[in-house]
């Protein structure tokens, strides 16, 4: 137990000191505090709070031991950094705003060639279910015919053999054109 606390009471040699965080209360004239939905743009007093609060105590301490007309100059230089990181966030929300738009252009684009491609597939389908139907009506119209064609060839095949069992047995009817002893003597 008291090598518990004496563990406690030792001071942490790892730890770094750290300096007090400054957290600007921004309080309008009449000492409310400024809301989102106040503008600074619209109305000076907002925007004078809102920058007396923006130097920190070191900065008073910096600017109390200046002349006035060293803290002109420092405070134009303070405007003048604001203005360029202002400009500066304008410029990338205007890029980002870009690039936004050229991405909803994209999905736009990809939307169109979507549902063009939708439109292209009911086509197809419908063509497809048209073929379809040929193709059955033409296999169960051509089924009989093909039955028949078979019945018929069974047919053929069957003459076919009795002609040349016909022709094998009669020598004088499988040769229609006459010997060349059979043509002299009919001249």
């Amino acid at each position: 137990m008291a090598s518990s606390s004496a563990s406690q009471n030792r001071p942490n040699l790892n730890m770094v000191p750290q300096p007090e965080v400054w957290q600007p209360n921004f309080l309008n004239s009449r000492n409310q505090p400024i809301t989102v939905d106040d503008s600074v743009i619209y109305n000076f007093a907002n925007a004078t709070a809102v920058a007396a609060k923006l130097i920190t105590p070191r900065d008073e301490r910096i600017l109390s031991e200046r002349s006035d007309m060293d803290v002109m100059r420092d405070s134009m230089a303070l405007s003048a950094q604001a203005v360029s990181v202002t400009s500066n966030m304008a410029r990338r929300f205007h890029a980002r705003t870009m690039e936004v738009q050229g991405l909803r252009d994209q999905v736009l684009n990809l939307q169109q060639l979507l549902a063009g491609s939708h439109r292209r597939m009911r086509i197809l389908r419908a063509e497809n279910r048209e073929l379809k139907r040929l193709v059955d009506s033409y296999a169960r119209g051509l089924e009989p015919r093909v039955v028949e064609l078979a019945g018929l060839e069974d047919q053929i095949r069957g003459q076919l053999e009795r002609l040349l069992d016909r022709v094998e047995r009669e020598p004088s009817v499988a040769s229609p054109n006459p010997s060349p002893s059979q043509n002299a003597t009919i001249e």
